[in-house]
């Protein structure tokens, strides 16, 4: 059946921002996160883009360990990418987000059974980052010193949320 007038209009509309959403994102009606979360097709590709990247440096976790962490859930991918878009000051610097992403990788694969595997353990650890990134600019360290801070408060958290 076809519609017309501004039916027909909005059902078009609506179909094609449906596409959209699904295949891209629509950063200008949901924010930047949308564009990194809610399409599968450009899911995949910012987690894979990230992977790349922080694989490349030197002496970083395999592509296969750093694939695990950004795939471990939806939830978990959801609450990563809030530091990176949605709290600027945070991981807004590409080494702070590599050294951080690398640092839990890297955890994770020693520590298989680490409660920081789950995305609701994943939120404390986020937390207390954003707080040490609030009073310090991580972004004028190396990525080497920026992955101790890191590795520290990740053993810190992975103690607590053990315990």
């Amino acid at each position: 059946m076809q519609q017309d007038g501004e039916a027909g209009a909005k059902l078009a509309d609506d179909c094609v921002r449906t596409i959209l959403r699904r295949m891209s994102g629509l950063s200008a009606a949901r924010g930047n996160r949308s564009v990194f979360v809610n399409p599968s097709f450009g899911r995949a590709w910012w987690r894979e883009r990230l992977v790349d990247r922080i694989a490349a440096r030197d002496g970083c976790e395999s592509k296969r360990a750093l694939s695990n962490i950004v795939r471990s859930s939806q939830q978990y991918w959801e609450n990563l990418v809030m530091l990176i878009v949605s709290r600027g000051s945070v991981l807004g610097s590409v080494d702070v987000q590599d050294a951080f992403i690398n640092a839990l990788a890297q955890h994770v694969r020693v520590q298989p059974d680490s409660p920081l595997r789950s995305a609701n353990s994943l939120k404390p650890l986020l937390r207390r980052f954003s707080n040490i990134a609030a009073s310090r600019e991580l972004g004028v360290l190396e990525f080497t010193e920026i992955g101790e801070v890191a590795e520290t408060l990740i053993s810190q958290i992975a103690d607590t949320e053990s315990a």
